[in-house]
């Protein structure tokens, strides 16, 4: 899971979740360190027979293969992932990036497969336009105060 996480947990992971609800953070931090529960790191833990995924029985359920391989959520991912364009296919991209957040939790709620672990994973608003609307209000408050000081 080194390749997906090579900075956890950094200022990058702080910035990246700091804006998401908690069950969303939570679940971005599962995926990206692999503790989550998929065949993989279930039968790791000795909670699974096999670390086969049961979905498809195409090999071992990993994240990746969960997110971008498992023939059983090819509609899902192609619906979600695939117009957010070919950075989707990366993984690095797809877990460490503010704009993919959106899509990947929409693909991840479409599989219903955390849903009775974690509810519905749908964002309110996009991270992404969130965090832009942030960093210009923190401007627009860092010129006023400019203005007030050089007005005195």
């Amino acid at each position: 899971m080194r390749a997906t996480a090579p900075s956890l947990p950094s200022e990058d992971f702080v910035n990246l979740v700091r804006l998401l609800p908690r069950r969303q953070a939570a679940l971005l931090f599962q995926l990206r360190t692999g503790h989550i529960p998929l065949a993989v790191h279930l039968h790791r833990i000795n909670c699974a027979e096999s670390a086969q995924c049961l979905g498809c029985g195409g090999g071992e359920e990993t994240v990746e293969h969960f997110l971008l391989q498992c023939p059983r959520y090819e509609a899902e991912q192609r619906r979600f992932l695939g117009p957010w364009g070919g950075p989707a296919r990366d993984m690095g991209a797809l877990l460490n990036s503010m704009e993919a957040l959106k899509p990947l939790f929409q693909f991840i709620g479409a599989t219903w497969r955390f849903h009775a672990r974690l509810g519905a994973l749908e964002l309110k608003t996009d991270p992404a336009k969130t965090q832009e609307d942030e960093r210009k209000a923190r401007k627009k408050r860092a010129n006023e105060r400019t203005k007030e000081l050089n007005d005195t």
